[in-house]
């Protein structure tokens, strides 16, 4: 069986095309969080919006900035392995979230998060490495989103709480490895696949801001 993830679409997703093939996905719709970034929302759900998300900023239809497009496909274009960086990326998105079935945790007050999914999620990526036809190099690329992109969020907190942008996009680039494009347009699809902006607009704004930065600093 060798999937092809720069055919799978997200309407593919929806339709259960890959219920076969990729039936873990699917089972993701059981399982509910509860917090200012997913207001009831399934992890399946929330998938898809950040790989339809994904799909938007590939294309160029979600960043505002035409400066950044043409970089940014150019990145995208490179290789690492066999695989280049948009199939790299585009199955990072479709597995960033695959522990949290593993990991969910829901509160006395009804809050439902799923604590450490970025590290166990990295470890179960090698799973799928067969499926999609990834060589190791092209799979540790992958592994290394997967893990890193909760500390993503972590430096862009610390960026609004101190001011300072500068000092944690570098230790988030010294920390990360060559996956720092990948790990930033992951933010903003995830970022944007999310219920942030319904129940905290600020915050979402003020994430926004800094992703718009930290893609500036990167693509420019």
């Amino acid at each position: 069986m060798n999937l092809n993830i720069l055919q799978i679409t997200t309407n593919d997703l929806k339709d259960k095309k890959y219920l076969t093939e990729f039936p873990e996905f699917y089972q993701l719709k059981k399982y509910i969080e509860n917090s200012s970034w997913h207001l009831n929302q399934s992890v399946f759900d929330h998938v898809i919006a950040v790989y339809a998300s994904a799909e938007m900023l590939i294309c160029g239809q979600l960043i505002n900035n035409t400066n950044t497009l043409k970089p940014i496909k150019s990145y995208l274009s490179q290789t690492i392995g066999n695989q280049n960086r948009e199939a790299i990326f585009r199955l990072a998105v479709l597995l960033h979230d695959n522990a949290k079935s593993d990991t969910l945790v829901i509160d006395q007050a009804g809050n439902a998060g799923c604590p450490g999914h970025e590290l166990i999620g990295a470890t179960k990526v090698w799973n799928y490495q067969k499926r999609f036809n990834f060589d190791n190099v092209a799979m540790e690329a992958v592994e290394r989103i997967v893990r890193y992109h909760g500390l993503t969020s972590e430096m862009i907190n610390q960026s609004i709480v101190t001011g300072k942008l500068q000092k944690y996009y570098q230790l988030l680039s010294e920390t990360v490895g060559n996956v720092l494009g990948e790990l930033i347009l992951l933010m903003y699809a995830d970022l944007s696949g999310s219920d942030l902006k319904k129940s905290d607009q600020k915050a979402f704004e003020d994430r926004i801001k800094i992703l718009n930065k930290y893609i500036s600093w990167k693509f420019n």
